[in-house]
Formats: C-alpha cells, sequence, structure tokens
C-alpha cells in the first residue's frame, strides 16, 4: 500500500485547530466557575418560561410606554383582546343600571304629577250652595 504525501497547508491547518482547541480547554480549566454563571445566565435571559427574560422586558416596556399602564404586559393584552375587558364591562353594566333605574324614577315622577293635576284636582266650592 502506498502512503500518499501530506501537503504543509494540511499540517499547519491541523496544528491551529488543535492548538485552539488546547487554549480553550486551559481557559474553561481556569474561569470554569465564570462560564458556568455567564451560561446560566444567558439561559436565564433567553428562556421563554421565565417571565423576566430580554424578550419579555423588552416588549413591556414598550407596551406601558404607549399605554402609559406601568403595570402593561403583553399576555394582560392578550387575555383583554380574546375575553374582553371585565372590569369595563361590568362599569358599562353598572352604568347601564343607574341610567335605567333614573329612567325609571322620571317615569314615576312624571306619572305623580299627572295624577296630581289631572285626577287628585281640588274642586272649587267656592259657589257652592247647600240649600238654594
Amino acid at each position: 500500500m502506498k502512503a500518499t504525501a501530506v501537503s504543509g497547508d494540511l499540517l499547519v491547518k491541523i496544528g491551529i485547530g488543535a492548538g485552539l482547541i488546547v487554549i480553550a480547554y486551559v481557559l474553561l480549566k481556569r474561569t470554569g466557575g465564570v462560564a458556568a454563571q455567564v451560561a446560566e445566565k444567558v439561559g436565564a435571559a433567553v428562556n421563554p418560561a421565565n417571565p423576566d427574560n430580554i424578550v419579555n422586558q423588552g416588549v413591556s416596556a414598550a407596551g406601558a410606554a404607549v399605554t402609559g399602564n406601568k403595570n402593561w404586559t403583553l399576555g394582560t393584552w392578550l387575555y383583554d383582546v380574546f375575553n374582553g375587558d371585565e372590569l369595563a364591562a361590568a362599569d358599562k353594566a353598572q352604568a347601564d343600571k343607574k341610567r335605567r333605574e333614573a329612567e325609571a324614577e322620571l317615569l314615576r315622577e312624571s306619572r305623580r304629577g299627572q295624577l296630581d293635576t289631572d285626577v287628585l284636582s281640588v274642586p272649587d266650592w267656592s259657589n257652592f250652595q247647600l240649600y238654594p
């Protein structure tokens, strides 16, 4: 079997790759605790289940700036869009109830006024004679 020649360029590339691997290994061994902490923080910052992730913080800050509500979140906004704003619906129902009560009271007052003037008017007894 005949061995093929290896070019010098390939040997240089293999040497550089091996050197980088050794350097990375040494750095990880010396700063292993720091690297683990950095990896943990980066993982938490991009974790979609974490409410303090970087995307959620950005979206919440933008929503709060637009609406003026410092407690604005995308989740509550989506809930309100698909389920309606329960507080606004309760306020509207309360206002409708008060309006109906006021209309009923006005109707009662107007009916009382008609009864007082139409049915229960006081007759004029000034010309009444018992014995003519």
